[in-house]
């Protein structure tokens, strides 16, 4: 299939959206990976595997970030989509959008020094509590510094594509044209929300190789889902030999006496 013949041209920015978000994703990954690469097992074919389940579900991740924008795109017909005024919404939206790729990146690389994970239900449990979070945070860190700096480099990506950016604009579409794209674009987050989970693709026997085969959008998307949290895995635990042992210590008198 053509892609260039299927794609109308306004669908430009969509597929370098699609391309950037890729991009980043196996930045922020080969990144982490090095930062942990001591405490790997890892083979030639354990990282060919993780790159390819890292694509998958970047693609995936990618697919429901889009919605919107796919929709938006459908619903807008081309005399406002092309006019000047538009086009420079657009810019500010496409350059939040790479914003808050760069920013999930950086956040997932202190996730990750936290603990040697891509976003959990922790991460969620961040967004929730975010006064805490945010003071932590503001303590810990030069967030002025490290938000200009987020800033400078979505600002930068964006002007390193805006030609290729500029393409989905002054170019005539049909609704039909468009109906059949986004038909496509929004099946395959469909159907991966009946038949995808975080565990449909794992490297047997290495969890940091199945850490960093996710992608942290959609690892957070799940987490909220599901709600839940393995807890032996983040939380310190003793056997309940033991934890009986030190209760007793505690709660024992000089007179008394334990039947069981």
């Amino acid at each position: 299939m053509n892609l260039k013949r299927f794609f109308p041209k306004r669908y430009a920015a969509v597929l370098l959206f699609v391309a950037l978000f890729v991009a980043i994703s196996f930045i922020i990954r080969t990144v982490l990976l090095f930062f942990d690469v001591a405490s790997l097992d890892l083979s030639f074919g354990r990282l060919i595997a993780l790159y390819l389940n890292g694509l998958f579900y970047d693609i995936i991740a990618c697919s429901y970030f889009l919605i919107p924008f796919v929709i938006y795109n459908l619903l807008i017909p081309d005399k406002i989509f092309n006019t000047k005024v538009h086009k420079y919404i657009s810019y500010a939206f496409f350059v939040i959008s790479i914003f808050i790729l760069v920013s999930t990146s950086v956040s997932e690389w202190f996730f990750w020094e936290e603990f040697s994970v891509r976003f959990n239900f922790i991460a969620v449990d961040y967004l929730v509590y975010t006064t805490e979070v945010i003071s932590n945070i503001q303590e810990s860190y030069p967030m002025p510094l490290i938000a200009s700096g987020m800033l400078v480099a979505s600002l930068s990506v964006f002007f390193l594509v805006r030609k290729h950016f500029n393409k989905s604009f002054g170019n005539k579409s049909t609704f039909l044209e468009r109906l059949k794209v986004t038909a496509v674009l929004l099946a395959v987050p469909l159907i991966s929300w009946f038949t995808i989970t975080d565990r449909t693709l794992e490297v047997k026997g290495n969890a940091y190789c199945n850490e960093l085969g996710h992608n942290g959008f959609y690892q957070v998307f799940s987490a909220f889902l599901n709600n839940e949290l393995d807890y032996d895995t983040f939380y310190r635990t003793a056997s309940n030999e033991e934890v009986f042992k030190n209760v007793r210590k505690l709660v024992e008198t000089p007179n008394s006496t334990f039947v069981n």
